[in-house]
C-alpha cells in the first residue's frame, strides 16, 4: 500500500518545476469565451406573474354547466437577441368552481419561436394534471401532454392572437371518439382559440375565447389574463 502511495510523488519529483505559475485572468478568459457562456450572454430573462380568470361553459345543448376558473401563472420569459427567437417557461394553477370547488388545473410548459415587432408564432409541450365533476357531468381526472400552436399578429400596443391545440391523455374515459362525433380533431382532445391583448405599458390585459372538444361535449370559455 504503501508503495502505491509512493509511485505518484516519485512520478511528479521526476518532472520539471513549471518556471511560473498561470496567470488567474487566463482561466476568466477561457470561461467567458466557453460555448456556455456565450449562449447565455446571448439570452435576455424577465420573470412574470399573471392573475387568470375565465368563464366556462361545459356540455352540450340541454345539459350545460356554468362553471368559475381563477388561478395564477407565473415564469420567465426570455428572447434571442442574435436571432428572432423568443420563448416563456411557465407553471399555472386554477381552480373550477360551481358553488363549490369542481376541477383543478395544474400545468407545467415551456414555449419557443420566431418572434417579430408586428408578429410571433409559438408552441412547446404543456405538461398538466385536470379534472371536473358536478352533479351534471364529469371529466376524470388526467394527466396529459398538450401541444399548442399560437399565432400573434399586430402592433405592440393591440395585439390580435389566434391559436389551436391537440392534446393526448392517460385516462382512457377522456379520450374523443372522433368518428361518434361532428366535430373536427385529432388526438385525444382538440380546441381553438381566439382573443386580443392590449399593452397599456406596466400592464397587459388580454380577452379570449375558447372551444375545445372534449369526450363529454364541447368545453367553451370566455376569459381574460392581466399580466403585470
Amino acid at each position: 500500500m504503501n508503495v502505491l502511495l509512493l509511485l505518484p510523488a516519485l512520478a511528479l519529483a521526476q518532472e520539471p518545476a513549471p518556471e511560473s505559475a498561470p496567470e488567474p485572468q487566463a482561466e476568466v478568459a477561457v470561461q467567458a469565451t466557453s460555448p456556455f457562456h456565450q449562449i447565455a450572454e446571448r439570452w435576455t430573462f424577465s420573470p412574470y406573474w399573471d392573475p387568470l380568470g375565465n368563464v366556462s361553459i361545459y356540455g352540450g345543448s340541454g345539459n350545460q354547466v356554468l362553471a368559475w376558473n381563477l388561478g395564477l401563472q407565473g415564469g420567465v420569459n426570455y428572447w434571442d437577441s442574435q436571432t428572432i427567437l423568443a420563448g416563456r417557461t411557465r407553471a399555472q394553477v386554477m381552480g373550477t368552481f360551481v358553488g363549490g370547488l369542481a376541477g383543478t388545473d395544474l400545468r407545467l410548459g415551456s414555449f419557443i419561436g420566431p418572434q417579430e415587432k408586428m408578429w410571433s408564432l409559438m408552441s412547446g409541450l404543456d405538461v398538466f394534471r385536470n379534472g371536473f365533476t358536478s352533479s351534471r357531468m364529469s371529466l376524470p381526472v388526467s394527466w396529459g401532454v398538450e401541444l399548442p400552436v399560437v399565432l400573434t399578429f399586430g402592433p405592440p400596443e393591440v395585439a390580435f392572437l389566434a391559436g389551436v391545440s391537440t392534446a393526448w391523455l392517460a385516462e382512457p374515459s377522456r379520450r374523443v371518439n372522433w368518428d361518434a362525433t361532428p366535430s373536427f380533431g385529432f388526438g385525444h382532445e382538440f380546441g381553438w382559440r381566439a382573443g386580443v391583448a392590449i399593452n397599456m405599458g406596466n400592464l397587459t390585459v388580454s380577452g379570449f375565447y375558447t372551444k375545445r372538444s372534449t369526450s363529454r361535449g364541447p368545453v367553451q370559455g370566455f376569459g381574460f389574463n392581466v399580466g403585470i
